[in-house]
């Protein structure tokens, strides 16, 4: 992970899997969103649930892209790192990677929100 980047670790349940125990790959934009919600959390030491309500804020992602390098097997832990590589007034964008114990990547995402 690169410096500045908050570090999610997640293990991939057997339930998230096909038969052959890899992960359905939609499930990687979970990943990204639990490890978002995450770094909401102690970044400003709130939920993001908590800071939306007490703000009166609507927030939606506007864009989501995902490029999967390669698969994810039940069991497996996933450090999911998330950085903010833009900020706007009204806007932000997360650049969120899955990578494995021996730090290959399996999936990179962006969302904007």
């Amino acid at each position: 992970m690169q410096p500045g980047t908050y570090t999610y670790r997640r293990r991939v349940a057997f339930g998230e899997c096909d038969p052959a125990r890899i992960y359905y790959t939609p499930r990687a934009v979970d990943y990204c969103v639990e490890a978002i919600e995450a770094w909401w959390a102690s970044t400003l030491s709130a939920s993001w649930t908590d800071l939306l309500a007490r703000q009166r804020l609507e927030v939606r992602f506007l864009h989501v892209e995902t490029e999967f390098l390669r698969p994810l097997t039940a069991g497996q832990e996933v450090r999911v790192g998330v950085r903010v590589p833009d900020a706007g007034q009204s806007r932000l964008t997360f650049r969120v990677t899955g990578e494995g114990e021996s730090g290959e990547p399996h999936f990179r995402a962006l969302l904007t929100a």
